[in-house]
This record gives C-alpha cells, structure tokens and sequence, in this order.
C-alpha cells in the first residue's frame, strides 16, 4: 500500500503545526518510499508489518531527514526486488527484522550522509546482500549476513561506508563460482568489528571466504575469517591499489595479500587455519605497497604455510615479533624490502630469504632480534642470492637443527652481515655460514660482528666457501668479538676459486670429535661438482686468511689443490699445524706481536717471522716436531723444545729445503725432560737440506730460553752449559747445534787481560805448582794481540783425529804430574763427549761442592785448638783436678780446588767461632786428668767458584762467576786425658763427637737455590809430649809432641733447586789423617809467660767431594796429601788465664793452598 505525501498535503501540515515533524504511525503498505523534499518525514514500522516487492525497494527513503525505524518487520524482495534502501540523506533503521531478496539487495545505501542501519536482523540474498555506494553508510550490529553477489560480493561498499559489528557474513558459492563476502573499493570505508566472514555451497560445504579492498580504506578488528573444508580452500584478504587495510585481533584462516600501492597493517593477529596457503601475506605489484606485521602469526606447527612473507619489487615490509611457520621461507623479499624486528621464524628452507631477480631493484632483508630456526632437512636460517641482495642481522639468533641445515648462505654476489647475533648448528653436517660462488656471478660476501658461531653436531662446519666462477672471490669477515667454534667440523672449508678470510678481534676454535687438540681451521678441496671445464671439478686456487687481533685453533690442510696465504698481525695467536697435501701454504706472515703456536709437523714455503713461533710442548698425542721451509725470515723468536742431554736427544727442529735465511731469529729453547749431557757434534736444531743458505748470525739464543747465562750467551742445564753454534762440534757445517764440549782446534783465543792464558786441551800448559808458570801481571806475559801468540788454526796445534795424538790406553801417554797432561776438563775420550773435547761444565756445580767442603771442615779441629799448653815447667799444679773454660776464633781461605771435569775453580772462606767448658775434670793418679766437656759453635763460609766456558765456534773463553753461602752452627762433646796435668808432658789423648746444621745458599745469574744440610763428625787423637834434648844442652827445654789425629765425617744436604738444575743431594763419608810434630821451648819457671811454637802436619784425605747434577756427577780434583805449617805463640795473662795465636798454610796435591788463622782463649781453674 503506497502512502504518498503530496507537496501541498506537506506544506498544509507543516504551516499548521510547525513545532512538530509529521509522523504516520498506521501500518502503511509496501512499497514505502519516503522522499520529503523537506526532510521532514519519519516512519514507524511496527512488528508483523511485512512486504513483498518483485521490483523496486520495499522501503526507499529519500532525503536528509526522512527516515524509517521499523522493528520485527519482514521484507520480502523477488526477482530484482529490493529489500531498505536509504538515498540522498535518508536513513533507514531496522531491528530485528527479516529481509530476503532474489537479484536485489537486502540492505543498501547510496549518496552522502544516506544511513541503512541493520540491529539484530537477518539479511540475505540470492545475490549482493549490503551494498553502499556513493557516500550512503550502513550500519550493521548484531545482524546475520549472507548472500551469493560472486564477485560484487555478499557485502559490497563502492565509495560508501560499512561499519559492521558482532555478526557473521556468509557468502554461498552457488553454480561452482565463488562468491566474495566483502568487496570495498573506490574510495570506500568498511570496518568490522567481531565478525566472522564464511563461505559455502549449495549444500553448506565449507568454502574459501573471500575479502577485497581496492582503493580503499578496511579496517577488521577482533574479527574471523574461514577456510573451507578442502585444500587449497584457504580464505583471502586482497588490499590494492591506495587501499590502507588494518587488521587487529583477529583470525584469518588463510593469505592476505597487498598490491599496487597498498597499506596494510596487521596487529595481534593469527593467519593459521585447518588449510595451508601458499603464501601468508604477499606484497606484489608494479607500484610499492607497505605491509606492517606486528605480533602476527602466520602458519602453525600443524598446518604451515609454503611462504610466511613475501614482498616483491620496491614493496615493503615491517614485521614486528612474528611467529612465523613455513613450509619454504618465512620472510623471502624477492628485490623487495623487509625489516623484522623480533618474533620466531621456522621455514623448511629458509627462514630469511632475500633473492634479486633482476639489476632494477635491490632485495633486502634487516632483522634485529629475531629468532629463526631452521628445524628441516638442509634448512637455512637465513639466505641472500644474486648481485643486489643484501640480508642484515642485528641480534639474530638462528638454531639449525636440520641434518644438513645452514645458519648462513649467501649465494652469487649476495651481501648478508651479521652483529651481535647468535648462529647454533646441532645436527649432523650443519653449515655455519655458507658462501657460493657459481659460474659467472659477481664476488660474495659474508660479515660476521660481535656474532657467536657454535657448531656442536657432528661434522658441522663453520664456515662453507664454495666458489665455481674464477674471477672476483668469496669474502668473510669475522670481527669485534666474534666466536666460532665447531665440536666435530672444520673452521673454514673453502672450495674451489679465490677466497678471502678475515679475522678480526675475534675467536676461532675448532675441534674433532669434541678433541680441540685435532681440529681443523681451515682445509681447501676441489668443488663438490664440474667446474668451468665440464665433467672436471673445479680445483682450489688462493686462499687469504689474515688474522688481525684474533685468536684462532685448528690445523690447516690443502687437501687436493689450493695455494694459502696466512698473515698473523696485532697480537694474533694461532694454534695448529700445517698439514700439507697436494696444495700448499705458500706463506706465512707474523708480524712483532703476534705468535704461531705449531702443534704438529708443518711445511711452509716462505715463512716471515717477526713475532714468536712457538712449537708446542710434546705431549702424549704429539712429540718432537719439524717445521720444514722454503725460505725464512727471521726477526722474531722460535720457541723450540728439546731434551736437552747428548747428541742423540729428541728435539724440536727447523728444516730448511733448497731456500735461504735471512735475518737474526732468537732460538727460546725449552728443556723437556732432559737432565743435561755431554754431546759430541751436538744436539741439531736447524738443518739445510737440498743446497739451502743460512747466514752465519742467523740464529741466536733467546734470553728466556731454559737456563739462560746471559754472560756466555749459553744454556745451564744440569751442570753443562750448551752453546748454539753453526757447524757444532765437527758436524754439518750449515746446521745449527747445541753443544757443551769445544774441540780444542775450534779456535780458542786467550780472552784479553788474561795474562798467559794457553788454551786450555793443547796439552803445552806449565801445571800449577811446577814453579815455573809466569804469574799473572809479572809483566813477562805474551798480550793478546801482541802478533807473538800462536792463534789457534795456524797449524802447529794438533788437532783432534789427525792421528798423532795419544790415545788413551797406547801405554805412551804421559804420566800424570808430568807437567805435561791434559788439564781438568779436557775430555781426554770422557764419554759423551769427542777424544779430546773440553767440557762446558757450569760454576754452580763448583758451588754446590765447594759448600759441602766449608761445611765438612768448619768445626773440625785439634785439640791445641782448644787449649793452650804450660808456658813453664815451674806453673803450680792446681790442688785438683783443673777444669777449662775456653772460646776460640779461626778464618781461613782455601783455593785451587778444581773439578775433574771442565774447567772449573773453587775458592772458599770461612769464619768461625767456637766455644766450650769442661763438665768433668778428675784426676788420672797423681798428676793425670780426665777431662769432660760441650762445646758450640757457630760459623760463616762463603763459596766462589769460576768455569772458563769455552765457545765452541769463536773459541772464545768467558769467565763465570758463581757464588755460595754456608752459615752453621754445631754442638759437641769430648774428652781428654793427660798424664801430667801440670807440664802436659807425656802421653794425652783426646776425641770429640759433633753435629753440625747448615743452611746453604747458591746463587748465580741462573738464580737462586736455598737448602740446608748437616754433617756428624767424630776425632781421635794421640799424642806424646817429651823433652828429647839433655838438660845441660840449649835446647834442653823444647818439647816435642809426636801426634797423630783421625776424624771420620758424615755429610747429607736437601736437594737444591735451580731453575735450569737440581743439584741433588749428595751424602758423602771422608776419614782425614793427621800426622805431625809439635815443637815448642818449656820455660823453667813461672817467669816465662810467652810459649812460641811451630807445628808440621802431613795431612790426608779419603774422600771426593761430588755433585750429583741431573744424570752426572761431578768430582773435585781431591786435595789427597797436603803439608801444614803452623807457627804461633801462647802464654799467660794471668796465672788462670791463658791466649794464644796461630798463623797456618796448606800445600796439597793439585795446585790446592789455604791459609788462615786463629786466636784462643781460655781460663782454668
């Protein structure tokens, strides 16, 4: 039923009644078209009003101001009927109503500020259900939607607006053609709120629900989209064109894709649905488009899309904490851009892919924070491929744990570079980094910053180059705290073509099978397939590796081609070996501060050393190793290991093949295991080979070397000292020995102000003590220089294996004490050492023994060393038996003792001062005494000794210097008896038993050794005082003492400690001899207070004093007999007190003398 209002009716009711709108509240028939010019016109439709239009709208409301509220009303449109339409400002508001149509629309709204508002309401059609165009706006709360528009869509918007919220939009595909459920373009303005858009068939089967937006503004909040129910049924958001799509808190079962120009944001939203898609959210099209993922989820671990992300040329897009699962690659920009921040990325290929198909536009990809793994067989973690793509990773984390997988790849000129990041491989055959170079392709390139490598799988590498095309190079740079380390896999693999390896402040370390010992830095092959020639593999060609502040383990190993360089600069350190196949290390370079630590047998062409060079200590897996030349430059140190002993001791060695040396190399040699020896030719440590050159000043020894005596340049090993020399003792006159004996025709000169010096071994030296050496300084001495020496090499020397000298055991030697023998350390066919070669025996050695002769003889004494006799026969005999009380103090010096081996020297001086009392003193009948008492004492001895060290190359002698200190203290008992106490005439005898506690010191420029030692000595002696001459003679009153003494002395020391020797402990036993005459005058009454006396011993010694040092022992030449000369004079001060004094000398056997004195006290009562 129409109820049209006319004009006039319309002007007659508003002229009549002007404060009030016109309403019709009867039940008006359909259609109902209000169109008030004057907008004056509102229609309410109560409950049950229903309508049926085949053409045309039911309701049309025209114009702004017009309108229609209908509540529980039913529209009904067939064939092109039409359900609301509001136009031209009119609006139209239904609640809880029912509209259905055929062709037409259900609901719909055209022009500016038209309003079609839908509440509770259910609207369908068998074609476009909403549509509003032109400016009309519908409204849509709480309202079911469906329809089969097809491509028009179930919800249409054409430069309208469509807010819609809490309902659900079903399009029905019908004849097999899709339907759309929402369709928004030419400027239109559509948003959702809670809604959930469908699709089905004819019979309700799942379908994919579709979405479109072209050139328009879409926003979907808390919303949902389906899929259907089959493959492949994944719904679909398609923004194009100026469109900006916004999509918060919802789920879309399927792709969004953005194109020419688009904006798409998506925010806490999830992409995942029952069906995989191909592609999450794709970005294509000639004109840029910008997508912005924030806390969006694509994908799921049950159904994974093919691509998370993709964005093609010039398109953009921002990810922010994504979680992304893909069946191929997460976020692949192909000469796209994207830039992910955070979230977590796992991809059946790669995570991050960045590929340039063309030169028109780079392909980028910068990620910070992101998590990416690659969990699928030979999955990458993030990858670049062709010239123009460039991969960026700030804080990175990537987890490979696909067999096979790769962290990194860059492939045929791409760019990736990496800071602060975190690349894990775990599984078997993983990549760190790959770098590909195929045929034709511009350099590659890899940078790795602050970024941490860890390879723990089995046979996973770290870094993979593989290069086919052979011009440019494949390049990596690891830098400013960078760390990669493999457990079973090798450092660097390179393949094929050039490659460039930097390592800047940064860490390498490989191992194999978890053994860091065994791991391989870098090794070069052939390509795993044909090269440039077809059918042939390409070989290796240069290899870089520079390391520059860097720390890096591992071997190198050109395993079939390959041509290395390495350089070591800025305090470098590289750990490993060179282990040569059919390629080559062409060269290494260390610069001052930088240091090769070789760990195994390595061959170098050209080695530069200005650093250190470092061979490893042997150990269990490995022993003495040979690093073998081309050539070498010296400047720097060769830390070499070698056991030192005799000549056939295991050492540490560089080979010289064919080239030459050049430069001053310092040789730190470090004893492993060796006790010190004698050599023959020597221990070799440099050796030519194939015609190689080595410059006399080649090679020195370095200060830090084991037992450096910066004074001889030579090397203290357990009592020998060793010199690095070219040609060593007789041997090969190219290589470079350690050796301690000299061979006397090596040419020993007389060092400067010597005085008559001959060189020792030639067997023409006047031995002391023949009377007729010139003494030093005498001025009759040939000077050095003086054109009057014979210089060694002039020919009339002879020299050793010319067959004119004496051998040993001929029957025709010269008999010692000749004065013609061979002196101390000559060799003379000593074993270890060449017939006749001298000796290089340390002082220290000197040192030790002379320590242990200051403290066997510091307390020994005679018993006129304890007591001062009768000064007159008329002295009062005390009443009792008389007791003593008495202090005595003794300095002597002691030279010439020697060793028997080398040429050493031993002088000694000592202080001491002794004390004692008797306990017991009883008589022996009538004038005897027995006399009981203690004794303590305590002393001082100082050591020195000289070796005259001998060059084996110059002939140089060099004096050495090393001194000592004894410091002791002793306690004791003894008895005495005299038969005649008064005069002391007549037989006496005497013995003492003693402890004695020394603390010992060595020093020298070796260093120090403190140690403590103790001897227990026990005296006899016997005696006869007489008066041999008639009383009426002049010599009536002298009284001879025949008189003979046996002392037997145990020595034991602690072991003392040296850096480059122990000198251990060496117990000894000696029984020394006295036997003499005492001659004194008896003065006839107690007026002679003064008795001057002269004693004559002959003294004997058993034993040898020794050093046992390392795996020798070392002898002093024994002082066997010596004569003593004592002269002195005691008396009385007072009638109990008496003093006495004594000067002494000694002559012995080998050029040995002492001297010294003494003073005693003592006071009877």
């Amino acid at each position: 039923m129409h109820f049209p209002l006319s004009p006039i009716v319309a002007a007659i009711l508003a002229a009549t009644i002007p404060a009030f709108p016109l309403m019709a509240s009867a039940q008006p028939t359909a259609p109902i078209v209000v169109d008030d010019p004057l907008g004056n016109t509102s229609l309410l439709l109560f409950p049950g009003w229903n309508a049926t239009v085949s053409t045309g709208e039911a309701i049309r409301v025209n114009g702004s101001g017009n309108s229609v509220e209908a509540n529980g009303i039913t529209l009904i449109g067939e064939a092109d009927g039409r359900g609301a339409h509001a136009q031209g400002g009119g609006m139209i508001t239904l609640t809880d109503s029912t509209v259905q149509t055929q062709d037409g629309a259900a609901l719909s709204a055209s022009g500016v500020s038209s309003l079609a508002s839908a509440t509770n309401s259910q609207l369908s059609s068998m074609a476009t259900t909403v549509r509003a165009v032109d400016g009309g706006r519908i409204e849509l709360n709480g309202t079911s939607v469906s329809g089969s528009g097809g491509f028009e869509a179930t919800t249409h918007v054409s430069g309208g607006r469509l807010i819609a919220k809490n309902l659900e939009i079903t399009s029905v595909a019908r004849n097999g053609i899709e339907s759309y459920v929402v369709r928004a373009q030419s400027g239109a303005d559509v948003q959702f709120t809670d809604v959930i858009f469908s699709s089905v068939d004819e019979v309700g089967t799942a379908r994919t629900a579709l979405i479109s937006v072209q050139d328009a503004d879409f926003a979907m909040t808390n919303s949902h989209t389906k899929a259907g129910i089959v493959q492949g049924g994944a719904s679909s958001l398609h923004v194009s064109g100026n469109s900006v799509a916004t999509v918060k808190g919802s789920v879309i079962e399927g792709a969004i894709t953005a194109s020419d120009g688009a904006t798409l944001d998506i925010f806490d939203t999830v992409l995942a649905g029952p069906n995989s898609v191909f592609i999450g959210v794709y970005l294509l099209g000639n004109v840029a488009s910008t997508a912005l993922l924030d806390n969006v989820t694509i994908g799921s671990e049950a159904v994974a899309v093919t691509d998370g992300v993709v964005a093609r040329a010039n398109h953009v897009i921002n990810a922010k904490d994504v979680d992304i699962h893909a069946s191929r690659y997460a976020i692949r920009t192909v000469n796209g851009s994207a830039q992910v921040q955070g979230g977590t990325l796992r991809a059946g290929q790669a995570g991050l892919y960045a590929i340039s198909e063309d030169d028109t536009a780079p392909s980028t990809i910068a990620a910070v924070g992101t998590h990416v793994l690659a969990e699928a067989t030979n999955a990458v973690g993030a990858s670049g491929a062709q010239r123009g793509a460039h991969v960026s990773l700030d804080g990175v984390t990537v987890d490979v744990s696909g067999t096979g997988g790769m962290a990194l790849q860059a492939t045929d000129g791409a760019q990736i570079e990496a800071v602060h990041s975190q690349l894990n491989g775990q599984s078997t055959n993983a990549t760190g980094v790959q770098l590909i170079g195929n045929i034709g392709s511009d350099d590659t390139a890899v940078s790795l910053s602050d970024t941490q490598v860890m390879m723990t799988g089995q046979n996973a590498n770290g870094v993979q180059s593989v290069r086919y095309e052979p011009q440019g190079a494949n390049s990596l740079v690891l830098s400013n705290g960078s760390d990669l380390q493999t457990h079973d896999g090798v450092g660097f693999l390179v393949r094929g073509g050039d490659h460039d390896i930097s390592v800047q402040n940064a860490t390498v370390m490989t191992r194999a099978g978890g053994d860091d010992a065994s791991g391989i830095l870098l090794r070069t092959q052939a390509t795993p397939n044909a090269g440039i020639v077809p059918g042939q593999p390409y070989q290796t060609q240069r290899v870089t590796l520079n390391a520059t502040d860097a720390l890096l383990t591992g071997d190198v190993l050109t395993s079939d081609s390959g041509r290395v360089d390495i350089g070591l600069a800025s305090s470098s350190e590289w750990t490993g070996a060179v282990r040569a196949g059919q390629g080559s290390v062409d060269s290494v370079s260390i610069d001052g501060s930088s240091v090769w630590n070789m760990r195994g047998d390595s061959a170098v062409k050209t080695l530069t050393n200005a650093g250190v060079v470092r061979f490893v200590s042997p150990g269990a897996q490995s022993g003495f190793k040979t690093l073998t030349v081309s050539d070498y430059v010296g400047g720097g140190i060769l830390v070499m290991n070698t056991h030192l002993g005799d000549d056939t001791s295991l050492t540490d060695r560089l080979v010289v093949d064919g080239g030459a040396v050049t430069g001053a190399t310092g040789l730190r040699i470090l004893n492993a295991g060796g006790a010190g020896a004698l050599t023959t030719q020597g221990i070799r440590l440099v050796q030519a080979v194939n015609g190689a050159t080595i410059a006399g000043d080649a090679f020195h020894l370095d200060a830090d070397s084991t037992g450096f005596r910066d004074t001889t340049n030579s090397l203290a090993m357990n009592g020998y000292d060793y010199f690095l020399v070219q040609g060593g003792t007789g041997g090969v006159a190219s290589d470079w020995y350690l050796t301690s004996t000299t061979s006397p025709g090596s040419g020993v000169e007389t060092p400067p102000g010597s005085g008559t010096e001959t060189p020792p071994g030639n067997g023409t030296e006047t031995p002391p003590g023949s009377g007729t050496e010139t003494p030093p300084g005498s001025g009759t001495e040939t000077p050095p220089g003086s054109g009057t020496e014979t210089p060694p090499g002039s020919g009339t020397e002879t020299p050793p294996g010319s067959g004119t000298e004496t051998p040993p055991g001929s029957g025709t030697e010269t008999p010692p004490g000749s004065g013609t023998e061979s002196p101390p350390g000559s060799g003379g066919g000593s074993p270890g050492s060449g017939a006749g070669n001298m000796k290089n025996v340390s002082p220290e050695n000197g040192v030790h023994i002379g320590n242990q002769f200051a403290a066997t003889r510091m307390f020994v004494h005679r018993l006129a060393d304890r007591t001062v006799a009768q000064s007159s026969a008329g002295q009062a005999a005390p009443v009792g038996a008389s007791r003593q009380l008495w202090a005595r103090t003794e300095g002597t010096r002691h030279t010439g003792m020697k060793l028997q081996q080398g040429q050493v020297s031993i002088d000694t001086d000592t202080a001491m001062l002794q004390m004692g009392a008797d306990l017991l003193s009883t008589r022996l009948g009538q004038q005897g005494v027995l006399k009981a008492g203690v004794m303590a004492g305590a002393g001082d001895a100082r050591t020195h000794a000289t070796s005259q060290l001998i060059h084996p190359g110059t002939g140089m002698s060099t004096r050495v210097d090393a001194r000592g200190k004894v410091t002791g203290y002793s306690v004791g008992i003894y008895a005495t008896a005299y038969a005649d106490d008064a005069t002391r005439l007549g037989a006496y005898a005497d013995s003492w038993l003693q402890f004695g506690r020394y603390s010992n010191e060595i020093n020298s420029e070796l260093g120090s050794a403190r140690y403590r030692s103790n001897t227990w000595t026990a005296s006899v002696e016997a005696g006869y005082a007489l008066k041999p001459f008639a009383a009426d003679s002049a010599l009536s009153s002298m009284v001879v003492v025949p008189q003979a003494q046996l002392a037997y002395t145990r020595y034991n020391a602690q072991d003392a400690d040296l850096p480059s020797m122990t000198l251990k402990n060496s117990p000894a036993s000696s029984v020394t001899s006295r036997v003499g005459v005492r001659a004194y005058p008896l003065g006839n009454d107690a007026a002679t207070p003064v008795q001057p006396y002269v004693e004559a011993n002959w003294l004997h010694n058993s034993g040898t004093a020794k050093a046992n040092v390392g795996a020798s022992t070392f002898h002093a030449t024994p002082m066997r007999d010596a004569a003593e000369l004592r002269i002195g004079v005691a008396g009385n001060v007072r009638e109990s007190w008496q003093v006495g004094g004594e000067l002494f000398g000694q002559a012995g056997s080998g050029g040995q003398r002492g001297y010294g004195g003494m003073l005693n006290v003592g006071y009877r009562w």
